[in-house]
């Protein structure tokens, strides 16, 4: 009532003032003047429809650009400045001058500055007693939450543009006298359309290459259904036509196998038969109510499959043999040695265990945890294990083989290994004193870069640079057991022309000068020779937090068994709108039984 009072005394001073912000927001020499958001063409149509709907929502205008438009000095989410670059044609161009200007900028602007004055208080609660001014996150950014590439540009973009009136999509139709129906695998409505046809009894595949088939391109994770695999279902396209529907996604008809030049061909080993997903939720006790809720509505709003809830307390007690896939929501306290032991006994006849943030950390606890991952306060003893692992994965995604060297008959005496070039790796000692340190400053909510496998399963329809929430989580830590699909930070090129600089190595137990590179040792890590590591996108990030989650893993997957343990270290569908990480999430439950286990589950 006070605020209303307040309205009526004052209305046409309120109105004035309405009427001036608006006319600043829309003039040519305003702040929000010379810049524009870009969203680049993608092929992920439902993320991107659903990405507008919610600035449309806000009387937030969208245009779409007609032709390829050359930009100069835009900047990206890793916060490079990019001299030139092009945006393609059917990319989204936000201009930041229109009258809702200020809500545009607080929903799109990559990194809000915080106030130096902030950054000090913070600071300095933070070192007297651990505690912190900040709320839950210091980053919300819409492009970077919904995973979906973006640009600033520093102009206001105005040509070649044409206003936003839908997705621009073919609609195509299931025709009956295909031999097979495809669904794109970048977009993420087609885990859905897997996931219903599975419960309606449909036999699936997924396509784990990018393939062409009757003139048609397919991105890697694409939805395939075969005559062949459903010979006896007499409603296979009515089944077909109605998922799609339900989905709302356009459906390819595939009159021919073959797939051309070297690309995948119908019936090789990247046609892959999927598994039904029999999904419980272990929920109750300890687990965060917010979290299950997040998990429990992703699931009917992008699966709209059945699944369970199960109480903890009673997991002892379960009938385990009607369920292949468990979700472990965070949860704030630990698994009991029997709770352990009867997920254990699941997972090793063929279950897929999926857990998120602490219980992720329960699972990889230093004793008796039933994961291969570990924290990174528990094995800084083998740090160097840890970085041969993660050097070897940066060295799988290269395309650069010496093929002279290979090839010739001699035994070569010029070998190159990733500990080459590198400094004396600091002392476990030393390790431990810089992450108890360390430790203190993990972010409320940053963004981070995460560097994605865009080789596997689980990264169907994800870029291979995802933005990643961060938060005070466990660190995990992968190695030669396990597999890191996603870690913390990208890899960026250094100029080859860059001179090595005299450097004074101190450690704790050494004070010598020398004239070798800079010191390329991050922490536990070390950086590939000519690298550097982009961490940070948006919000407050520490150089201290930086440093102790720089190549730690996000997402692991290990084999158990006959099953497979999938770790998340944070949470990936964050109240529900880190729709960039709901989509590894989405692979995980849907594809983990026939892509990562052969369940035998007699529990």
């Amino acid at each position: 009532m006070a605020n209303l009072n307040t309205l009526a005394t004052h209305s046409k001073a309120m109105y004035a003032d309405y009427w001036q912000g608006r006319k600043q927001n829309v003039a040519d020499t305003g702040p929000y003047a010379e810049r524009s958001f870009v969203i680049l063409a993608n092929k992920n149509i439902g993320r991107t429809q659903d990405f507008v709907g919610r600035l449309l929502a806000q009387d937030i205008e969208v245009f779409v650009a007609q032709k390829n438009i050359k930009v100069k000095n835009a900047v990206n989410h890793l916060g490079q400045t990019l001299a030139t670059t092009e945006v393609p044609a059917g990319s989204l161009v936000i201009p930041n001058r229109q009258p809702e200007a200020r809500l545009l900028a607080a929903i799109l602007e990559f990194d809000a500055a915080v106030k130096p004055e902030v950054l000090v208080e913070e600071r300095q609660k933070n070192l007297s007693d651990g505690s912190s001014i900040m709320y839950d996150t210091t980053a919300w950014n819409l492009s970077m939450m919904y995973g979906l590439s973006a640009l600033m540009v520093p102009t206001h973009m105005q040509s070649n543009l044409s206003p936003y009136q839908g997705a621009n999509v073919i609609s195509r139709d299931a025709l009956e006298n295909a031999v097979a129906w495809a669904v794109d695998g970048a977009d993420d409505r087609s885990v859905g359309f897997a996931a219903r046809l599975m419960e309606r009894g449909v036999q699936v595949r997924v396509i784990d290459k990018a393939a062409t088939l009757s003139e048609q391109d397919l991105s890697r994770g694409s939805v395939i259904v075969t005559t062949t695999d459903n010979p006896q279902n007499s409603e296979l396209l009515s089944h077909i036509k109605q998922t799609a529907k339900e989905v709302d996604v356009a459906i390819v008809s595939i009159f021919s196998g073959l797939g051309d030049g070297v690309l995948p061909d119908w019936g090789g080993k990247h046609f892959r038969l999927l598994s039904k997903p029999q999904i419980a939720i272990l929920s109750h006790g300890s687990f965060s109510s917010y979290d299950v809720g997040a998990t429990w509505w992703s699931l009917d709003t992008y699966l709209g499959v059945r699944h369970s809830q199960l109480d903890i307390k009673s997991i002892t007690r379960a009938d385990l043999r009607r369920y292949n896939t468990l979700i472990m929501p965070l949860s704030f306290g630990k698994l009991s040695e029997e709770q352990q032991a009867k997920l254990k006994g699941w997972v090793e006849q063929g279950g897929t265990l999926i857990a998120h943030s602490r219980s992720a950390a329960d699972l990889a606890r230093k004793k008796d945890g039933l994961s291969k991952v570990k924290q990174v306060a528990d094995v800084l003893d083998k740090a160097q294990d840890y970085d041969l692992a993660m050097q070897r994965e940066w060295l799988a995604m290269q395309d650069v083989v010496d093929v002279e060297q290979v090839m010739q008959h001699a035994v070569s005496t010029d070998l190159n290994y990733p500990w080459d070039d590198t400094n004396k790796p600091l002392k476990k000692e030393v390790l431990e004193k810089r992450e108890k340190w360390q430790k203190r400053f993990m972010p409320s909510g940053a963004i981070v870069a995460g560097r994605v496998d865009q080789k596997h399963w689980l990264s169907f329809g994800v870029d291979a640079s995802l933005p990643l929430l961060y938060s005070n989580q466990p660190v995990l830590m992968s190695a030669d057991e396990s597999h890191a699909v996603v870690r913390v930070g990208v890899f960026n090129s250094t100029p080859e022309t860059a001179k090595p600089k005299k450097t004074k190595n101190k450690s704790e137990d050494e004070n010598t000068d020398s004239d070798e590179p800079a010191s390329n040792t991050i922490g536990w890590s070390t950086l590939p020779q000519g690298q550097e590591l982009l961490v940070r996108m948006s919000g407050l990030l520490w150089p201290e937090a930086a440093q102790r989650i720089a190549n730690s893993a996000y997402l692991t997957r290990e084999k158990s068994g006959n099953g497979q343990i999938i770790l998340f270290s944070g949470q990936p569908n964050f109240r529900g709108a880190a729709r960039g990480t709901n989509r590894l999430l989405l692979n995980a439950i849907v594809y983990g039984t026939g892509l990562g286990s052969r369940p035998t589950i007699s529990l």
